[in-house]
């Protein structure tokens, strides 16, 4: 197998890795990174034709005891960009497998990737601003609401973009877009009753960050919505406002 170099970083701190490896006469790069600019700041660092596009849908929780509580494994996504698969990408794809990873080699990777990225967005802004399991933000109508409504925003922009969207095990995302904003929040609070079941200690990693006092990773994530909104003349009021809120208080965060 070929050699690999991986980085650990947050996206806030993407720049400055990004910088410290740009030496590196890499075959093929790629990020798990929570958003899609990441792929952006790959491409202008080691070219277009070496970046993968890849998402990994993992949920996890460390509890204070130092163990770690597995709550998700629907697999990590591979594929080429925007679309199709390669030799390349099955390889990595193979070597993944063979480490005990669920893989999924996909030709439809950049769907998927703004797909997680829209339903991330929904569930980071809701759990930093109420610090609510999922499930209980999607069980109540009026947070369910505020989901339902950043969820059509950032479909606008998507489909503004030619970008289209799919269901995934964490959330129908595309269903749930094609639907009415009153429908829509109908089939969050189902799901939340589901989760409850389910998942009911879950908690999205930026609530577990928040919880710990570390900073959060709002600009490159939620903030990069809004600007893609403004960009594009989409106004998106709901994401505005939960920006404006998370920003603030990651200005208080180490």
């Amino acid at each position: 197998d070929a050699d690999a170099l991986i980085v650990t970083v947050k996206t806030y701190d993407m720049d400055a890795a990004l910088a410290s490896v740009k030496h590196i006469d890499a075959v093929s790069v790629l990020s798990i990174q929570n958003g899609v600019l990441k792929n952006e700041q790959l491409a202008q660092t080691f070219g277009w034709e070496k970046v993968l596009g890849a998402t990994a849908m993992f949920t996890a929780e460390v509890l204070p005891i130092g163990t770690v509580r597995f709550t998700g494994n629907q697999g990590f996504y591979l594929g080429e960009l925007p679309e199709g698969t390669s030799a390349r990408v099955q390889t990595l794809g193979d070597t993944l497998e063979r480490a005990g990873i669920v893989v999924q080699v996909t030709p439809s990777i950049q769907a998927l990737e703004r797909s997680k990225y829209v339903a991330w967005v929904c569930a980071m802004a809701t759990a930093v601003l109420t610090r609510l399991e999922g499930y209980k933000i999607l069980q109540d109508p009026q947070m369910a609401s505020i989901t339902a409504a950043m969820l059509h925003e950032m479909t606008q922009i998507a489909t503004a973009r030619g970008l289209t969207l799919v269901d995934m095990a964490l959330l129908p995302t595309k269903t749930l877009s094609e639907r009415s904003v009153d429908d829509t929040v109908v089939a969050l609070r189902h799901l939340g009753e589901q989760r409850a079941a389910r998942m009911p200690h879950r908690k999205i990693s930026a609530l577990q960050d928040l919880e710990q006092g570390k900073r959060l990773e709002v600009e490159e994530t939620l903030g990069y919505a809004v600007q893609q909104g403004a960009v594009l003349g989409i106004p998106t009021p709901t994401m505005d406002t939960c920006y404006k809120l998370i920003a603030g208080i990651n200005h208080y965060l180490q």
